[in-house]
């Protein structure tokens, strides 16, 4: 578990890892990079008074390592068969998480890491929870080949086999972000599995400090952030194609466009007509199927964002009339 400055998060986080029913030990590593608030307070407290507090390793750094650094500092003090997953300001819900992910992996052998859907919780007034994940009651295993096309997992929901971590190449530290190489070097070690059933864990969206909290921001956030998601997007799918021999090279391709025109219509009510032809010389370069799914786009481009959502809302609640 890395943190940093979430002192109004820490708690429920480490309380969801020590709430674990299993047969098999726990270590929970928290690695706090240099926090200024009162988080070692409240790991102290914790480690003091909760009845698996025994469990917790809790290390402050002297000075601030940045997040992909000090992610690699707590998974360099772990030593079980398999390491989870949880930032600070995240947590699980299921007191059977661990064992349920621990006896799939013990089952098939042939699996890197599992995963299971998750709750997005909003950290804004106006967005209601939603839930992310396939949605499947029963296990799945995916090949390499259908995770690295289709599937992608929240960070809080990961379960790795260890061994999968002996010799980490070096791309993955070039990255700028850290999830997305994670679960790419995972798929290239074996399949993946994924847990059915019901979320067992939240992921907070939007908090202070994290990677989506320009998201909520002002328009000059807001722009800044969406500049920011686009080129690590890219840079770090392009380190994977790099470094995979771009076996997967026409994947990647239709990932980054299906990505960058998702942000670039999210963008289309912030960014000038100018700025967004800008954004798309630089990160849809290539040619591209005029595919029906990207009309939306399109139309919204040319007609305007506000004109668009007014057409759409006035068709929505026509065609609902016309149903009755």
């Amino acid at each position: 578990m890395i943190t940093y400055n979430q002192e109004s998060y820490i708690k429920q986080a480490i309380e969801g890892v020590l709430m674990q029913v299993c047969d098999f030990g726990v270590e929970l590593i928290i690695s706090d990079d240099n926090s200024n608030d009162t988080t070692k307070e409240i790991v102290s407290d914790i480690i003091k008074d909760h009845p698996n507090g025994h469990w917790i390793k809790y290390v402050k750094h002297s000075n601030n390592l940045g997040m992909i650094k000090n992610f690699l500092f707590s998974l360099n003090g772990a030593k079980g068969k398999y390491i989870a997953l949880c930032e600070g300001d995240d947590y699980w819900t299921n007191p059977s998480k661990l064992q349920e992910q621990v006896d799939f992996m013990d089952i098939n052998n042939d699996c890197s890491m599992c995963y299971h859907s998750v709750r997005h919780r909003y950290m804004t007034n106006n967005m209601v929870d939603r839930i992310v994940g396939p949605k499947s009651s029963v296990n799945i295993k995916y090949t390499s080949e259908e995770f690295i096309k289709n599937k992608y997992a929240r960070t809080v929901s990961l379960l790795i086999r260890s061994s999968v971590f002996q010799k980490v190449p070096k791309w993955p530290l070039d990255s700028p972000i850290g999830d997305y190489p994670l679960q790419m070097l995972c798929a290239l070690q074996g399949n993946i599995g994924y847990i059915g059933g019901e979320p067992m864990a939240v992921y907070r969206v939007g908090v202070s400090g994290s990677t989506n909290n320009g998201r909520f921001g002002t328009k000059e956030e807001q722009k800044r952030w969406m500049r920011k998601r686009l080129y690590n997007n890219k840079k770090s799918r392009d380190l994977f194609n790099e470094n995979s021999d771009y076996k997967y090279h026409q994947i990647i391709k239709e990932q980054k466009q299906k990505f960058s025109f998702g942000m670039l219509d999210q963008g289309l009510t912030n960014f000038n007509r100018f700025e967004m032809l800008k954004l798309y010389k630089e990160y849809i370069p290539y040619p591209i199927k005029l595919e029906r799914k990207y009309f939306r786009f399109w139309f919204r481009f040319l007609i305007g964002p506000k004109l668009f959502d007014s057409f759409k809302k006035k068709f929505n609640t026509t065609s609902a009339n016309f149903k009755e």
